[in-house]
Formats: structure tokens, sequence, C-alpha cells
């Protein structure tokens, strides 16, 4: 895929021009560890933001920016211009993969079409559409009166962690007072993990260490429950039924659309059919779009009456401090009773110093006479918070409802001395249509030391904020808080107290932490969580229909909101799957399908069990790992077959 660049071209360099005349500092003395040269070039950014349209200011910047480009126009000021890169995905052929959120009509895809598109997926209900479309063609459908608006499409990412990613920062060690040879260290990593058990095996581990074996002896093998996986594709079924590994009726539902992709679906199913092989097992692609998603949410459960949904997906753009479309999926079909399951994801806990979020209230950081009608975010005790590690993708997200966002903040990265912009988002955010989101992406990865700003437009209110590192590289000020979106969903509790589903957010353990041989957890300090394991908790503002959770308080200094323990339980990840390139299978997307087929075991024992009856069991009998009761890292601890088993029939 190509990438259009990220920094923007100026449609007006005589106003730019005026912007970068020096001009002298004011109010607090923290803005001055950013030099004036890069804040004549956010300031060139801005000015280029005000200036939009009403029509441009329905358009992520990312787009502005390479309409733009496309039209050979030049930002006064900014270095770097053709270096830097975005989070446009598109190719000569097809155009640029787009969101558009409109009044979704057979009129609008044939203009769509008619423009040169291609309409990737498209939910009147949702009133959303992801299509690819010429770049020449985007204003003139932004134009429409039934689009609201039109933003770079984001891509998905699903949870799990490849061998080689896992054992990278462990070779980075030394050994014991003295440095030891690679080779050497990769066979003490792989004996401690258990590798002997990888070759050779089509069972997951976690059969054994969660102890659904015992359970399965004794007659609970999950007859009878249907279970729906959602990842990015799932391939290799037809091999797996042949092989034994699926049963023979495995279904794929709702395939990827743009694949090929990785079959980690087919992995996370052949998990749930180890732990539970009398259950029915759908799969249905989370990749296509988020509505896609959604949409295959209610397809497992209202079409295929799946009682279990587990996925492994995550989008770099769901709502942090509200239910976006994808967690509204969750809630309806918690509300109708399902058990829902999710991958916490895996980017880091402050626990483990991989923490790559910071949460908090916008502080004033100082105005700027270089940067006229803004105001500087302080992190404390400078205005920037730094990258620890090359970074592909940074996000912003406040506490504004979500597709209302009426407060503006913006997104930069500088160089590492703080004297360049290298990547800017300024989408427009002014009502009715506007997300409180911006991303900044670069496929190269902005480099180690990268300086993170954000800046507000005058007026903004303060807002709770969330810098997040989507790929889950570190950064230099963090907090706990990783975990969000649906990967964080609290079900229906939130609108219904007698919610007859849940939803539970998934952290990962690796299957031999204890340094054994297969046997059952042991629970406690044996049994941490994984260091790239996202951590919690999530506090929501909103409830999802944009209602505040506490009126006029948004902030977390004031305890706005309210607060969600996520993740709520730990499984197994590091296990053997038949599937090709998932053996081992590392991450939170191997251990939503363990907790997801202890689940089957727990209902199958008692079909009549409520959903708060089977969250009771599974969590009330979990080993407590991490802190002690429940924590962060780990929720209520990781579940345990047998202990659940016998908690729902007694």
């Amino acid at each position: 895929m190509k990438r259009i660049s990220n920094l923007g071209r100026i449609d007006k360099p005589v106003l730019a021009a005026a912007v970068l005349a020096g001009l002298a500092l004011v109010g607090p003395a923290a803005a001055q560890d950013i030099s004036d040269s890069a804040l004549r070039q956010m300031a060139v950014l801005l000015q280029e933001k005000d200036s939009r349209t009403p029509l441009q200011q329905k358009l992520s910047s990312s787009l502005v920016y390479a309409i733009n480009a496309s039209r050979g126009v030049a930002p006064a000021g900014i270095l770097n211009f053709g270096a830097a890169a975005s989070s446009l995905s598109g190719d000569a052929q097809s155009g640029v993969l787009v969101s558009i959120k409109a009044s979704v009509s057979t009129d609008l895809v044939n203009a769509i079409q008619q423009a040169g598109g291609r309409v990737v997926y498209s939910s009147a209900a949702l009133g959303a559409i992801r299509a690819r479309v010429p770049l020449g063609s985007i204003e003139a459908l932004a134009g429409r009166a039934d689009v609201t608006s039109i933003k770079s499409a984001l891509p998905p990412r699903h949870n799990g962690v490849s061998a080689a990613d896992y054992l990278r920062p462990r070779l980075a060690q030394k050994g014991q007072g003295r440095a030891e040879p690679q080779k050497n260290r990769i066979s003490r990593i792989l004996r401690n993990i258990g590798l002997p058990f990888f070759i050779g095996a089509t069972s997951t581990q976690g059969l054994v260490t969660h102890g659904a074996n015992t359970v399965q002896a004794g007659g609970v093998r999950g007859n009878g429950i249907r279970v729906g996986v959602l990842s990015d594709s799932a391939e290799a079924i037809p091999l797996l039924i042949g092989t034994g590994d699926l049963p023979h009726d495995a279904l794929n539902v709702a395939d990827i659309i743009d694949g090929p992709g990785t079959s980690e679906g087919s992995a996370m199913m052949e998990i749930v059919y180890d732990l539970a092989p009398g259950v029915q097992l759908f799969f249905a692609s989370a990749f296509n779009s988020p509505e896609s998603f959604a949409d295959n949410i209610r397809l497992l459960r209202n079409t295929y009456h799946c009682d279990i949904i587990v996925d492994d997906v995550s989008y770099s753009d769901e709502g942090v401090f509200q239910d976006g479309v994808i967690a509204q999926a969750v809630n309806d079909v918690t509300q109708s009773g399902a058990l829902y399951f999710s991958s916490a994801a895996n980017s880091g806990n402050i626990t483990n110093g991989t923490a790559s979020v910071w949460e908090g209230d916008f502080a004033n950081g100082g105005t700027n006479a270089l940067l006229p009608g803004y105001t500087l975010h302080s992190f404390g005790a400078q205005s920037f918070n730094r990258l620890l590690a090359t970074t592909g993708v940074v996000d912003l997200s406040w506490s504004d409802p979500l597709g209302n966002s009426t407060n503006d903040y913006d997104l930069f990265i500088l160089n590492s001395a703080g004297t360049a912009v290298v990547a800017s988002s300024t989408t427009t955010q002014n009502g009715p249509g506007s997300d409180p989101f911006e991303e900044v992406f670069s496929a190269s990865g902005f480099p180690a030391n990268s300086r993170v700003v954000i800046a507000a437009k005058a007026g903004a209110l303060p807002r709770a904020l969330h810098v997040d590192l989507f790929f889950g590289e570190r950064l230099q000020l963090v907090t706990a808080g990783q975990t969000h979106g649906h990967n964080a969903s609290a079900g229906c509790v939130l609108t219904n107290s007698s919610c007859p589903g849940r939803a539970f957010g998934v952290a990962a353990v690796a299957w031999n932490s204890a340094k054994g041989f297969t046997k059952p957890f042991p629970g406690g300090a044996l049994n941490p969580t994984e260091p790239f394991s996202s951590d919690g908790p999530r506090r929501l503002f909103y409830k999802a229909d944009g209602t505040p959770i506490t009126p006029g308080n948004l902030l977390f200094g004031t305890n706005g909101g309210v607060v969600l323990v996520k993740p709520d339980i730990a499984a197994a990840d590091g296990v053997s799957t038949r599937t090709p390139g998932f053996s081992p299978f590392f991450g939170t997307s191997a251990a939503a399908p363990h907790a997801a087929g202890v689940a089957a075991l727990v209902k199958s024992a008692n079909p009549a069990a409520t959903g708060a009856q089977i969250f009771n069991a599974l969590t009330s009998t979990a080993l407590d790992i991490r802190a002690p009761g429940v924590d962060r890292d780990a929720g209520y601890g990781i579940v345990m077959a047998p202990a659940a088993v016998n908690a729902i029939l007694h």
C-alpha cells in the first residue's frame, strides 16, 4: 500500500507567512521547551486548519493534507514535508480507503462508483460506508448534503504476538552476570517457555493449565453451546476439519473482504474446541470495517444464536470514554443474554514498565505569541511527552461525546530536539459529525525520542485526555489505563442493572509461567500477566447514546464518570495450535478464546444459568495473581474450569 504524506500543503501561503513573522513569548514558561522554529511550523499548520471551508471541515486533516499535496501547493516553513507519512492507505487503482458517515442510500453508493470508487462495506442502519475513493473525488462527495464526514479509514489490528516479537525483548537481556551468546539465550528462553511442548502438539496447553481436561473427564464438554469467533480471517478451517482440530460443522459465515488474512481466527477456534469439544463453532471477520465488525457481532448472536462470542481485534479510533459502534454491538448481544469475551490488547502495562498510554486532564501549559489562538498542554514539568522507541501510530482522544465534539484539540509529533514538526493531525472538531480523536501515522515509524505535543484551540474546555501508542511502544510519561474501546466494554450493565449477559476483557498469562511441565496454573506470584498485556482500569464519561454519566464533570481529577474493572479475567497464551503460523500462539488473542472455552464448559454444565451467575462462577473462583484482590492487570485472576463448573452446579 502507498502511504500519502501526513503534513499538509497550505492553500494560502500569504496567510501562513504572516503567522511566521517572529513574535514574543507570553504566558507560562512551559512553552519554552519547544523551539521557536517548531512553534512557527505548528502555527502554519493551524493557520491552514482555521482557513478551511465548511466542506473541508467535513474531512479529516490527513485527507485535506493529501488533497492539497496533490495540487502541488507547498506548505510555507514546514521541514521534511516530502518524507512525512500519514494514516492514508491507498493505491493507484482504487484510491484511498475512507470512512464515510452519511445517510446511506443507493444514490450515494452509485455516486461513489461513478466517481471511480469501490464500496468495501456499507451499513444503512449505522449510517456508514467504507470505500476506496480516488483522492480527486473526495471533496465532491463531501459536498453532498447526505454526507456528514469523510475520514481516512484506520486499519484494525488483531492482538496476537508472533514468537519473534515475544522473544525480542528477552533476547536483549543479559545472561547471569555476563553477556550470554544469542544462541544460548534462544535455547534458554524457549526451554523456559516450554518449547518441547510446542513440537508436534495439536492441543493447546491451556487444556491442562485451566483444568478443562478434568472437567471433560467428568462429562462436561460444552455440548449444546454455540460459540462465535471474530478475528481477521479463518482460511485454515477446511485444513483443521480435515486434521480433526475443528469439528466437521465449523462454519465461516462472514469472511474477510479484502483478504487474505492471517487465519488467526482459525487458531482461536481451535483453542475453544480443545477446551470444549462439544461446542458448535462459527467465524465472522472483524477486519472489514468497524461497522462490519458490529454487524457481524449481531449476526453471530441473532442469526446463528451464539451463546458465547469472542474476538481479538482493536480499531485505533474506537471510543475511549464512550462506547462506540463496536461496543454498542457488544451491549446489544449481552442485553439478549450472550457472554462476550474480548482480548484486552497487547499494548503493555505500568506494572511491567511497558505502558504505552498517558491519561490525565488537560493542563494549561501557557500561550505563545508564535502560536496565536492556541494553548499547549502541560504534561507536568514539560509541554511534551516523549517516545522511547520507534513508533508507528500515536492517537489522542478526549472526553467529548462521539460524533459531537465541540472542544478542538490537535496533535503534533516533533523531532527529538523539539525544533521541527514531523507530523500533525489537525482535524476540525465543531459539533455534529466531529469525533474527539486525532491520529498521526508513519509507515517507517517516528524515531525514538520524538516529542508528542497537544494544542487546544482558544475556547476549548479542559477535558480528560488519553494519549495512546496503538501498537504498544513505550512512552516516557505513562499511566495505567491502556485497555479501552470494546475490549473494555461493560456490556449492558451500565444501562441495565439486570443485564442478562456479561462482557469480559481478558488479560494474558504465559501457560508455562510457573516454569514447570504442563499442569494446572498454581496462581499467585508464579503466574504474572504477560509484560505486553494491557492494563486497566477504564473510565467512561458517557453512556452509549452520548448522555453524560456525571453531567458537568468530565475530568479525572474531579472523579467524573464511572470506573470499570478492566480487564476482568486472565487466561493462557503461548500455546500450541495446528493453524500454520500459530504454534506458539502468544498474545491476548490466545487468552480470550481460552476464557471463552472455560465459559462454554460452565454454561453447558448449567444451561439455565444467567449471565450474572456465570460471571460470578468464573470470577469468584479465579486464581488471584498480581496485586492482591481485583487488580488493574488481571482483574479477578485466572479462570479455572473445575472450580467454576463446581460453582455453577452448587
